[in-house]
């Protein structure tokens, strides 16, 4: 190493002690500021376009105990529209003008002692140029060493080494890396100051949890001294006791000397409450004490230093007890409960009263040492042994109902069965053991399966086949086996198990009948049941149950030879016995002895293993070279580089990934750059995509595809070179670390632009330098010990998702996941894309690199190069002269076929096993420009009972182009007679098999001729396959090849409909050589792997192909027909009473890890609803999505969004999780992956699969519409699409959850409606007005909250939204905030008060009522409407039955009542002349009153009434025009909710008649209004 080296390397590690010593000097400084001092946080933003320009201002005014006495958040007025949240503002945000925030900061400053800040130099930058606040000229003074100042400044950043931090500061919230919200940040600085300066007894308090043995003695001690004198003492109390409470001690003594003084201590006021109380000589005392703390490893006290020089007082040896300061757990300590304080709660000193009192335990009397021992004791242990589970007291409670409840008559029976390791199905052993309670042993047995004696196991689990301890093995086949163990268990009552629930799924495969035991999991005991050893060990030890060799251990029961099944199955019965009875010994238990002995066998056998596998390795090492060695050196190297940079690197030292792309033919033309600043936890600071102007014009695709449209993480920009190299500039100046991946060009490029790279030092070594370069090749060698490989082979083998790879921005993300993956070893990466998404787009570049590959190669090959088609077989003379012909075809039709011929296409479907059964007709009658005349898709009525789906799919009810029709076959061929005669030509696909067929119903084909050559006939027949070996000059090839071939996108083929558009697109693409084709798919629905069906291979695999086709379809034809079982299963055999939950979750789209909302719903199966809910994660409500998927979190349908944080959401979805039998989801496979994240313990649901209904189950949509059409499963839209089920609003957890229990009730009721229906108008229209938002929405921003609507009405030219609940974006009316049942009826019960108070009594109000046909919704058969104002006066009182729907009565759901009108007379009009009526009253109004908003709106707004001005109310605020809905104020008035006229009627004592009357229901509306507005009584 030269001397300069030497001099940076010791630069680098002074630097590192500086640190750390200032580090530690300041946590001392603040630690030793008085509690009553005022500290103020202080964060300012800025904007994103101009710093210069400050928009918010945040600060909190706290004590060092973490107490809060102020939070402020304040946007500046003046500069409202550079914040950075758009429209949508925090909540506990306030907008103020910047000279009143000065004022009040400044003011606030003087009250202080303490400022705190982040980067805090650039803080009181800002506060200077403001004016507000400037260092230089105050009291305040930059803290940075072990001094105290009575006015200080702290940065936040001198506290954020991760070095010697305790792992849960790791994860602090670091201020600015999280969030830009200077709230926030300013709140998070007052949580991190608190923690980090007491990082130590953190450290001290997750040593003692993690590190010491639940059989380690304590003694918690407390000496009182005289009064009078305080080297005197008093009493003395002391407890011993261990973790696991196996041993304790209470003992408290009086000094016999101190009665003399008259300090009896033995008085009722200070009374032990733990034993009794001696009153003994201190000499007396101390041999006492001294006893019991020879066992003693740890001695616990309140006030440490007293009670030591107490105890040499009293001549005790405590030397050897170290004072424990950190997270170094000595073997003999002495713990200050002070610091445990410290560690926990992060304060000083903590009174003994005050923290009983924060951790809720009783105490009355604090005057007695014995007691304060006892309570010392308490405190500890509720601090350090974190509260169990509630469960394990419910398994407490089961081992105490066992003991008590079940007599030992009742017959148990312990089950063990063993399987081959490499196949689970393959079973090998089975053991059981009958017994009783008392010990009595009825059976044993060890039964070996004869059919599978061959399979032994050896690799991951022994082979104790042959050792069965406690009696001899037998040798049965299966079926014998099955038959003893089936009788054996309708004789018990009780299963006993390790882990038993994969035993009792064997059992119900095999048909045991084990549905009447239940699975014992709480206090009650029923007569059959299902014990788990795992569950009682719980309850026994309340921590989690262990595999059942630890359970022997930690049993002490001798034990040998596991996993053979009838020695598991009676070590089981042994734990079971031992836990229930707590006794000595056990039946049947070994000797010690006798355990050692087996073990030793054991021993031996093992390494008799090992040595025969040894040999074979030592002679495949002696053959390495010497190269490898050298090699493995380097790997080493470089596997150090990796610890480096995850134990060394800090968190907050940010690294840049970078890739630039070049064109393929000219290595100097740049074409694009990417780069991504991160930091090493994951967090993402920028990613930019930059396309370089100059360049854009060269274009890759020969030798490396182009997909520099491509950026999958956000948008491209196009700029200048000199632009993108300035900014690259700036950015790499900022980092630490440059990442890449061969990063040696990249750095080459950096220095030609002189970007100056020399400070960064290449990383080869466990030496981490200031500032260095990282090469993730180097990474992946040091990982993996191997040669380094390109990026995609990274990416394969580290199994990270990708695509569109040669992308500049892709590639940069790809390195940045590829370095983490290493470093972090995480299973997700930041940014990770889906799989089937990276798989689609790997195949797609794939396939378009290959094409341009074997191009240039097929030109190479005739300039004499390697020609890559030299195997293919030469097509014959004859071949050419056909395809001449058929060439001859397109030309003649291009060119001799009028624009006014008319063309049918034709393709009839039949039942696979009997080809003369009919089952699906469809043509299409266009002409030669795509112009389509005509499309029909028919079903025989007759074979409609007739499925295709072993060789064929079947796809009857699958057509795209329109809907499908069901007629008889008779009408089918007239139809189609008539339609042939009006026709030129007949186009089809292999067009002869159609045309028997029309022969054989007597159909005149003859006057059709079939078209060979350039010889165009009036009337003719086309076959595709003929038109594309004539285009192709191959043969031809089926219908699916020529859409791949020629890039038409298609989808369920065999459908006779979908058939025959696709054969005329085919026919038309090859004519009219266009892009685009009639009826044209929107994206191609195909997979990918369809393309590996290339023409060139299709010769050679054609056998191949077709038997894997046979096997699939078989296969999916039993894969569905098990699915079938599920709906029949769900039907028949689940109970009514049996609860379902069905729940969604949505996630940020650049980020998965992000979750935004949540929705579930629990149902019955009859289609009750129990509970409906849709959450939003509080702490993400910034992200946003919109680019890839729509945002529409603020669309629930079906009630009111709750904001809430995701502990909360997580919480109560728990425990609905508890209650429900069944999950329901759509593809519900990352649902569950998410639930067991968070410890929701879904074990207990199995996978429905078949017709066994388990308990708990999980049931997947998909795989029922599976079962239902005998198809694979597709997303959530296209199912309620087929099932025809009105949806709006999609990737709305809450929406999706419904929809997803709508799916299922359909599928499983039939039923034609489902809970919760939407109607088809609003459905229908939403769908109209998503695809406009859709299309708008790249000029939406992010930040702004969309309403949500419920109806859409074109009035004249424009298009009105009415809102469901409230105008989310109208700047008439208040922003909605979710809230909980509670507020909302606060809210409203303040809108009572506002229309009360604030509204004048001249104003007028018009209440109004529909009624509609109950069959039809949309059919609207009378309109009712009162004016009246507040006073009571009515104005005009109206009630008109619709002329034109006098035909349509109610009368089966709804009462027929239109004739009944009690307030006057009835009007018959027509409803255009009500409409204008009614258009006109409204005009006059102020406020509309009504039942449930939506469907008045909804009708106004079809009429075009004007009720834009209208805001509907829902609190205090007081808007010009308004719409009261009285189920509101029903419930502000009484608090809980009302839903219809009659409930509200009944509760405000109204009297009533003849309701679903349109104007008595408008009257009574009216009614409810004036009652609980004037609170008077009203009468008719």
């Amino acid at each position: 190493m030269d001397v300069e080296t030497k001099k940076k390397v010791q630069s680098k590690d002074i630097n590192k002690e500086a640190y750390k010593k200032t580090f530690c000097e300041l946590c001392h400084a603040i630690k030793t500021i008085e509690e009553n001092k005022l500290f103020l946080s202080l964060n300012i933003g800025t904007s994103k376009l101009d710093r210069e320009c400050v928009t918010e201002f945040g600060w909190c005014i706290f004590q060092k105990n973490g107490t809060l006495l102020k939070k402020k958040h304040a946007i500046v007025k003046e500069n409202l529209k550079n914040n950075r949240y758009g429209e949508t503002l925090p909540e506990d945000s306030v907008v103020q003008e910047l000279i009143s925030i000065k004022e009040e900061l400044q003011k606030d400053i003087e009250k202080i002692n303490y400022i705190i800040g982040h980067e805090v130099n650039d803080t009181l930058d800002i506060t200077a140029k403001l004016d507000i606040f400037n260092v230089s000229n105050s009291k305040f003074v930059f803290m940075k060493e072990n001094k105290t100042p009575e006015y200080g400044i702290i940065d936040i950043q001198d506290l954020c080494s991760s070095r010697g931090l305790d792992k849960s500061l790791k994860k602090l919230v670091y201020p600015f890396n999280k969030t830009n919200n200077s709230g926030k940040d300013a709140f998070n600085m007052v949580n991190f100051l608190k923690k980090i300066i007491y990082n130590d007894m953190i450290k001290m308090v997750s040593s003692i949890r993690n590190n010491i043995s639940d059989k380690k003695l304590f003694i918690c001690l407390d000496i009182e001294s005289s009064e009078q004198n305080p080297d005197s003492i008093r009493e003395i109390g002391w407890c011993v006791f261990s973790m696991n409470e196996l041993i304790t001690k209470n003992k408290h003594f009086i000094v016999k000397e101190s009665t003399m003084m008259n300090e009896n201590s033995s008085s009722e006021e200070n009374k032990f409450h733990y034993g009794e109380t001696k009153i003994l000589e201190l000499k007396e005392i101390s041999e006492e004490f001294k006893k019991d703390l020879k066992n003693i490893h740890y001695i616990l006290s309140q006030r440490v230093e007293e009670d030591i020089r107490h105890l040499k007082q009293m001549a005790v040896d405590v030397t050897k007890f170290i004072r424990m300061k950190d997270l170094k757990i000595t073997e003999y300590g002495i713990i200050d409960m002070n610091d445990i304080y410290s560690g926990v709660y992060h304060v000083n000193t903590m009174g003994l009263d005050e923290c009983l009192k924060k951790n809720n335990l009783k105490h009355d009397n604090l005057k007695n040492a014995g007691n304060n021992a006892n309570y010392l004791k308490q405190i500890f242990k509720k601090l350090i042994i974190l509260e169990k589970p509630k469960k394990y007291d419910t398994y407490n409670e089961l081992i105490k109902n066992i003991r008590e409840e079940i007599n030992d008559e009742k017959l148990f029976l312990c089950l063990d069965i063993e399987a081959f390791e490499f196949d689970q199905k393959i079973l090998t052993e089975f053991g059981w053991c009958i017994f009783r309670k008392d010990g009595t042993i009825d059976k044993k047995i060890h039964a070996i399966v004869k059919e599978n004696i061959k399979y032994r196991n050896k690799k991951h689990v022994p082979d104790n086949r042959e050792y069965y301890l406690f009696g001899e093995s037998v040798t049965q086949n299966l079926s014998d086996i099955e038959k003893e163990l089936k009788e054996d268990i309708e004789k018990v009552n009780y299963l006993v198990g390790q882990g038993i629930e994969s035993d009792i799924r064997y059992l119900n495969s095999i048909k045991i009948h084990t549905s009447k035991f239940e699975k014992m999991k709480s206090s009650k005991v029923p007569e059959y049941g299902i014990i788990d050893t795992m569950d009682i060990y719980s309850g026994f030890y309340h921590s989690k149950g262990v595999g059942l060799e630890k359970s022997l251990i930690k049993l002490q029961l001798p034990y040998g030879r596991l996993h053979n099944a009838a020695n598991d199955a009676i070590f089981t019965m042994q734990v079971f016995m031992k836990i229930i009875n707590n006794s000595e010994a056990v039946p049947l238990q070994l000797s010690v002895q006798r355990a050692e002995e087996i073990r030793k066998e054991e021993m031996k056998d093992h390494s008799n293993l090992l040595k025969s596998n040894k040999g074979h390795n030592n002679s495949q090492k002696s053959q390495k070279k010497l190269s490898d060695s050298k090699e493995t050196g380097k790997y080493k190297n470089l596997s150090k580089v990796i610890k480096s940079i995850q134990y060394n690197i800090s968190v907050n030292k940010p690294f840049l990934s970078i890739d630039i792309e070049t064109y393929e033919k000219d290595k100097n033309i740049i074409t694009e750059i990417g780069w991504c600043v991160f930091k090493s936890d994951g967090v993402i600071k920028k990613r930019k995509h930059a396309i370089v102007e100059e360049n854009v014009d060269y274009h890759n695709g020969n030798y490396i595809p182009d997909h520099r449209n491509n950026f999958l993480f956000g948008r491209s920009e196009t700029q200048k070179l000199s632009g993108i190299e300035e900014e690259l500039k700036k950015d790499i100046e900022k980092i630490n670390y440059l990442v890449g991946h061969g990063i040696k060009n990249d750095i080459r490029y950096l220095n030609s632009i002189n970007i100056n790279t020399s400070k960064f030092e290449n990383m080869k070594n466990s030496k981490i330098p200031e500032f260095g370069i990282i090469d993730t090749m180097d990474l992946y060698s040091g990982f993996y010990y191997t040669r380094a490989v390109g990026l995609e082979k990274s990416l394969l083998k580290l199994q990270i998702p990708y695509d569109k790879l040669h992308n500049a921005g892709n590639d940069a993300i790809y390195i940045m996941q590829v370095f983490l993956k290493i470093v972090n070893n995480c299973k997700v990466v930041p940014l990770q894309i889906s799989q089937p998404k990276a798989k689609d787009g790997m195949n797609d570049g794939k396939e378009k690199f290959d094409k341009n590959h074997n191009n240039s190669s097929g030109s190479s090959s005739s300039n004499g190069g390697h020609n890559y088609q030299t195997n293919k077989p030469k097509k014959s003379r004859k071949e050419i002269e056909r395809y001449r012909e058929y060439s001859k075809i397109i030309k003649a039709i291009q060119n001799n076929i009028g624009r006014k011929k008319l063309f049918l296409c034709l393709d009839i479907e039949a039942f696979e096993k009997n080809h003369d059964i009919l089952t699906e007709f469809a043509w299409c009658m266009f002409k030669k420009d795509g112009t389509i005349v005509k499309k029909k898709h028919v079903i025989v009525k007759e074979t409609m009972h007739y499925h295709n789906g072993d060789h064929v799919p079947d796809h009857r009810y699958d057509y795209l182009f329109g809907k499908s029709e069901i007629e008889e076959l008779k009408n089918i061929e007239e139809e189609l007679k008539k339609d042939i005669e009006q026709v030129n030509y007949l186009v089809g696909q292999g067009v002869s098999n159609d045309l028997r067929y029309l022969n054989s119903i007597n159909m005149d084909t003859s006057k059709f001729e079939k078209m060979k050559d350039a010889k165009v006939p009036e009337y003719g027949i086309i076959d595709t396959m003929n038109m594309y070996s004539g285009l192709y000059y191959t043969p031809g090839v089926s219908l699916e090849k020529s859409l791949i071939k020629l890039r038409i996108p298609y989808e369920k083929l065999h459908n006779a409909g979908n058939d025959t558009i696709f054969t005329m697109q085919v026919f038309i693409k090859i004519i009219n050589k266009c892009k685009k084709v009639p009826l044209q798919l929107s994206r191609p629905k195909v997979k990918n792997n369809n393309n590996n069906n290339n023409t060139n291979n299709s010769n050679n695999n054609t056998n191949t192909n077709k038997k894997l086709k046979k096997k699939k379809s078989k296969d999916e034809s039993v894969k569905f027909k098990e699915y079938s079982k599920i709906i029949k299963a769900v039907k028949n055999n689940i109970a009514k009473n049996k609860l379902f939950l069905c729940l969604d979750i949505e996630a940020f789209e650049y980020d998965q890890k992000l979750l935004t909302e949540f929705g579930w719903c629990i149902f019955k199966k009859d289609g009750t609803i129990i509970k409906k809910k849709q959450a939003i994660v509080k702490e993400n409500i910034n992200y946003h999505n919109g680019d890839h998927v729509p945002d529409h979190r603020y669309d629930y349908l079906f009630g009111e969004s709750e904001i809430q944080e995701l502990k909360v959401i997580e919480e109560e979805l728990k425990n609905d999780i508890e209650s429900v039998n069944y999950l329901v989801g759509q593809g519900i496979g990352n649902d569950l992956r998410y639930l067991n994240s968070i410890n929701v313990n879904t074990s207990k649901f199995e996978k429905m699969k078949n017709s066994q209904i388990p308990q708990f189950g999980v049931i997947d949509t998909m795989d029922l519409y599976s079962g239902l059409y005998y198809t694979n499963g597709v997303s959530l839209e296209k199912s309620l699409i087929k099932l025809q089920i009105p949806y709006d609003k999609l990737h709305n957890a809450g929406n999706d959850t419904i929809f997803t229990m709508q799916v299922f009730l359909k599928i499983i009721n039939g039923s034609e409606t489902v809970p919760l229906q939407l109607s088809e108008l609003n459905s229908t229209e939403y769908k109209e007005e998503s695809v406009k938002t859709n299309n708008e929405i790249n000029s939406i921003p992010k930040t702004t909250t969309t309403t949500t609507t419920t109806t859409t009405t074109t009035v004249g030219t424009t298009t009105t939204t009415l809102p469901t609940t409230t105008e989310m974006t109208s700047p008439k009316s208040p922003q909605p905030k979710p809230k909980k049942e509670s507020n909302i009826y606060q809210e409203y019960s303040k809108l009572i008060n506002t229309i009360k108070y604030n509204i004048s009594k001249d104003k007028v109000f018009l209440s109004l009522a529909i009624e509609v046909y109950e069959s039809d919704p949309q059919i609207i058969t009378e309109l009712g409407w009162v004016v009246f104002k507040k006073d009571g006066t009515i104005i005009k009182n109206k009630h008109a039955i619709v002329k034109e729907n006098k035909k349509y009565k109610n009368g089966k759901i709804i009462p027929d009542n239109k004739y009944y009108y009690s307030f006057g007379k009835s009007d018959t009009q027509k409803l255009i002349m009500i409409g204008e009526e009614l258009k006109k009253d409204i005009k006059k109004v102020n406020y509309l009153v009504g039942q449930g908003t939506d469907k008045d709106l909804q009708f106004l707004k079809s009429i075009k009434s004007n009720v834009s001005n209208f805001v509907v109310m829902k609190n205090s605020r007081v808007h010009k025009y308004g719409f009261i809905d009285i189920m509101d104020l029903c419930s502000g008035l009484y608090l809980t909710e009302f839903v219809n006229l009659e409930e509200s009627l009944k509760k405000l004592e109204i009297p009533y008649d003849k309701l679903h009357n349109a104007g008595n229901d408008a009257n009574y509306i009216m009614k409810i209004f004036l009652k609980i507005i004037n609170e008077i009584n009203l009468t008719n």
